[in-house]
């Protein structure tokens, strides 16, 4: 059983992490440390290693480029290590960082400035001897100093020697300023853009309104359990300063209208309605309202929305839904809605929907809301 979850744990391990990666930098750099002889900062260090499939591309025929940038981490810890530069960094508290790269291994340090240490990389076959690779890279030293390279390498043997910047290196960090300034830049230019096209989506169209509607679905379905037609279901809110009225006091009434509808969707989903709708291309379509304004949801206060299904008809469905602030339960809005079904009727809008295989009485409050549309619906026919 231990050994199972060991081997369980292992294996968890290697999905995470790049287990090889940091085993073999702790033996390479232990090796170095047992079998390797200090060395100055501008003498040659050496490791070796063997291509195994690990590290071989598509074909398997040849060690990857990606795997040849993983071997001079290894031969960089270890020069550090025999160089001493890896003891005095952590002294002073400078980090190496891989800035740029030019693309058993033979490590060089050709040249430094007061910020970066260049090295060269050649890897050599040990069979014929060839140089099968060369880079160079360039490693940044990070610390709080203005001077981090010179308090590194500082009385380190070998650092009192003056090197001259070799050519290739200069005419590498020349090709660097050209394109680090063109990506400056082309990187002011793509913030412009994408600044000037997210401004243009806010001025045509209510993105935030999506987002939401997007954000309500997707929490729904990872964290709420699908729900029955007799269970209510909940989504939360919060009044901040884009819900508020002229004085920014509390939501204005349109923020409650526009709340209904992410709570109404998140409803369609959980109770499987959505599912059902979309099966014959149908739609559901608000018909009706009337919002019962209790008491206000003052700004910066966090409140949540129940949805119900109460009664239905043939080709219409009856919601209640309230709003209730989280600090004191109360309720601070009731409302109702009428939801006329298009190309789907109401059998078939909740099929296999659990809690519709009885039909509920119709309230007594729906009742009397709707006897005041037919009056209202009667005036506006006289008119037409």
């Amino acid at each position: 059983m231990v050994c199972c979850y060991l081997i369980l744990f292992i294996t968890v391990l290697y999905i995470l992490y790049d287990v090889n990666y940091f085993l073999r930098t702790a033996f390479t750099v232990l090796c170095g440390k047992i079998f390797g002889k200090e060395i100055n900062i501008d003498d040659v260090s050496t490791i070796y290693g063997i291509c195994t499939f690990q590290d071989c591309d598509l074909l398997f025929k040849k060690m990857r480029i990606a795997r040849l940038i993983r071997e001079i981490d290894f031969a960089r810890y270890h020069f550090y290590e025999r160089t001493g530069i890896l003891k005095r960094s952590a002294e002073n508290q400078i980090s190496s960082l891989q800035r740029s790269t030019m693309t058993v291994s033979l490590e060089n340090l050709v040249f430094w400035n007061a910020r970066s240490l260049f090295f060269e990389h050649e890897v050599t076959t040990l069979r014929d001897n060839k140089k099968r690779c060369l880079l160079i890279s360039r490693q940044y030293a990070i610390g709080d100093m203005t001077n981090p390279v010179a308090k590194l390498l500082l009385g380190l043997p070998g650092s009192n020697k003056t090197m001259e910047c070799p050519k290739n290196i200069k005419s590498w960090l020349d090709g660097m300023k050209i394109s680090s300034f063109n990506l400056r830049n082309m990187s002011y230019t793509m913030f412009c853009v994408i600044t000037t096209i997210v401004l243009l989506l806010y001025v045509f169209w209510d993105v935030n309104y999506f987002l939401r509607v997007a954000f309500t679905i997707g929490v729904g379905r990872l964290f709420n359990k699908k729900s029955g037609l007799k269970d209510p279901t909940t989504i939360y809110g919060f009044c901040t300063t884009q819900d508020v009225d002229i004085f920014l006091r509390h939501m204005n009434n349109a923020r409650y209208v526009r709340e209904l509808d992410f709570a109404r969707f998140h409803f369609y989903d959980r109770t499987g309605i959505y599912d059902n709708i979309k099966a014959v291309d149908g739609h559901v379509l608000q018909g009706a309202s009337s919002i019962r304004y209790r008491r206000t949801i003052p700004i910066f206060s966090a409140y949540k929305v129940e949805t119900k299904l109460v009664y239905w008809e043939d080709k219409t469905i009856y919601l209640e839904q309230k709003f209730i602030t989280i600090s004191d339960g109360f309720v601070r809005a009731v409302v109702l809605s009428r939801q006329s079904l298009v190309n789907i009727d109401s059998e078939t809008l909740l099929k296999n929907v659990s809690g519709a295989e009885t039909k509920p009485e119709c309230p007594e409050e729906i009742k009397h809301w709707l006897q005041a549309i037919e009056v209202s619906s009667a005036k506006l026919r006289k008119k037409d």
